[in-house]
C-alpha cells in the first residue's frame, strides 16, 4: 500500500443499494478520534466516497484485493466529504481470526 494508490470502496450508502466509488489513498497510519472518546489507530485515509451505510464494507485495490474495511468518515454534513478511513486488512484479521477460531495464535 502507498499514498496515491487507486482504491475502490463498496458499500450501501444511505441504504440506496450497492454502490462503488473510486478514490486514492490519501495517507497511511492515521488516527481517527481522540483518547478521551476512543481513538482508532493505524488507519488508511482515502478520498473514495464512504457514507453512512458503508461502514464494514471493503476497501479494494485495483486488483480487487481487500486491503481494508471502511470504519469511519470525517464529516461536518453527515455525508462524504472526501475524508474516509479504513482499517487495514492485516489488523482486521488479527481481531477477527481469534473470534472465528479461538485456537488461532496471534
Amino acid at each position: 500500500m502507498q499514498v496515491g494508490q487507486r482504491v475502490f470502496s463498496i458499500g450501501n450508502a444511505f441504504d440506496l443499494g450497492p454502490n462503488l466509488s473510486e478514490g486514492l489513498i490519501s495517507a497511511l497510519d492515521r488516527t481517527f478520534g481522540d483518547e478521551q472518546n476512543g481513538a482508532i489507530y493505524h488507519l488508511i485515509q482515502t478520498d473514495a466516497a464512504i457514507n453512512p451505510g458503508s461502514s464494514g464494507a471493503p476497501l479494494l485495490n485495483s486488483a480487487g484485493q481487500v486491503i481494508g474495511v471502511n470504519v469511519a468518515i470525517y464529516s461536518l454534513s453527515g455525508g462524504s466529504e472526501g475524508v474516509g478511513f479504513a482499517m487495514p486488512i492485516d489488523i482486521v484479521k488479527q481481531i477477527v481470526m481469534p473470534l472465528i477460531n479461538p485456537n488461532t495464535q496471534k
